[in-house]
């Protein structure tokens, strides 16, 4: 809200200014030709007063140029800074486990032994629905932490897009793949829908960068 009554703020003001140069330039011209002077006007130096109002312009031009490249920095700098997030161990790991399928990673955590079965299954989807694994401490007490964690991680990212730190466009070029990896899952469709009072900000990214990703034809 803030920052579109900046915009508004800033366009009104350039409004205004060019609309005291045009009356300052139309006041010359018919001047010039009819030797018609505004009382109020004739009081000043036109040219001086006209020096000032194009010098404000291009003052507020300038900073408004400068107040651009700075978002564009602040945004580049937040994108590197959640790619820093993503890229941290747990993180990735739920990542790749999703990806592949392989829970090697967190039995490894557990101290448990992988089994059989669920080796045979690797690169299967389908392996979050088997029961060894969802009733394993792997599961329970190491992989699911980590996943809620990755999950809050883009309600963060939604709430850097809603306030205007992070764009739309960079979001789905960066992240997208990661957020579709996990919504492919049935698992995570049933965790969004049964926890759906715990997940609101990831369920509004969802359908915002759905959203986007119809719009922009991507």
């Amino acid at each position: 809200m803030k920052r579109y009554l900046e915009k508004i703020l800033y366009y009104s003001f350039c409004l205004i200014l060019f609309s005291l140069i045009f009356l300052l330039l139309s006041h010359s011209i018919i001047s010039l030709f009819f030797k018609f002077q505004i009382p109020l006007i004739e009081k000043f130096d036109i040219y001086s007063l006209l020096s000032g109002i194009i010098g404000s312009i291009l003052s507020c031009f300038f900073v408004f140029i400068g107040f651009r490249i700075s978002d564009k920095s602040k945004k580049i700098d937040n994108q590197l800074v959640l790619r820093n997030m993503f890229s941290e161990e747990l993180r990735w790991e739920v990542h790749r486990t999703f990806e592949t399928g392989d829970f090697s990673y967190w039995y490894k955590c557990s101290g448990e032994k992988l089994s059989d079965e669920l080796i045979s299954e690797k690169h299967c989807k389908k392996n979050f629905e088997n029961e060894v694994w969802k009733s394993s401490k792997a599961f329970k007490n190491f992989f699911i932490p980590a996943l809620n964690d990755y999950m809050g991680l883009f309600e963060i990212a939604y709430k850097m897009i809603k306030k205007g730190q992070l764009s739309k466009k960079n979001f789905y070029m960066s992240y997208y793949y990661r957020l579709e990896s996990l919504i492919d899952v049935k698992y995570i469709r049933d965790k969004l829908n049964y926890e759906e009072q715990y997940w609101v900000n990831f369920n509004k990214l969802i359908k915002m960068i759905n959203k986007f990703k119809k719009e922009e034809c991507l």
